[in-house]
């Protein structure tokens, strides 16, 4: 998603790039309900087979579980025998991954 709306929509943009046999997703602005079905249209028109992944969640701002299970669903997705590494900056963010015993 390329663009921000104003503050009364939700605000979260997908981004993918290549880096070398590794496809980064970063993540951006709060990943909740409302916005799941284009985040996973995005996530799936960007998606290629790769070595690994880097999901991106630094610039993460909310998620809920909605938001919670398109990444689940995201891990299930991929390549049998490709890496994921999840990179996470909040804190509640985190113990969400802890809790649910992905991290």
């Amino acid at each position: 998603m390329d663009k921000f709306k104003d503050n009364k929509d939700i605000q979260v943009k997908v981004f993918a790039r290549k880096i070398d046999s590794y496809l980064k997703l970063d993540i951006l602005g709060s990943l909740l309900y409302q916005s799941v079905t284009e985040v996973k249209k995005e996530i799936s028109e960007a998606l290629e087979d790769a070595e690994g992944y880097l999901l991106d969640l630094t610039a993460l701002k909310q998620i809920d579980s909605t938001g919670f299970g398109v990444i689940v669903n995201l891990a299930k997705r991929l390549k049998t025998g490709s890496v994921m590494i999840i990179i996470i900056k909040d804190e509640y963010i985190r113990d969400l991954f802890r809790i649910t015993k992905l991290d």
